[in-house]
């Protein structure tokens, strides 16, 4: 197989894989309920790539509704996975450890 194909086909293997894994990654995020403890999120995805104060997903332009829905939620933190070919998981989480927002944005 010449190089340039070799190259191309190894393209095409790694965006299905890529695509397979987000497909999973959102199967088991529409899961996830409102008032879901924080165990049972991390229980679904496994440990977060992001967990910290500010709500993310990867750029503000295009998901201004999500932005504004954390602004007013009552989240103090929050959990993303970030999941190849642009695709960002986030979920926030109340005082009490539980599930007040969940958000995801692919580009």
């Amino acid at each position: 197989m010449k190089r340039p194909a070799f190259i191309a086909l190894g393209a095409v293997l790694i965006f299905m894989l890529d695509a397979r894994c987000v497909s999973q990654c959102s199967k088991k995020f529409d899961a996830i309920q409102t008032g879901m403890n924080e165990s049972g999120v991390v229980t679904l995805l496994g440990s977060s790539g992001y967990n910290g104060s500010s709500f993310q997903l990867g750029h503000e332009q295009g998901f201004e509704d999500a932005y504004k829905r954390a602004l007013f939620s009552d989240s103090v933190k929050y959990l993303s996975w970030d999941r190849g070919m642009d695709c960002v998981f986030t979920v926030g989480i109340d005082g009490q450890g539980k599930v007040t927002l969940t958000d995801a944005g692919c580009t």
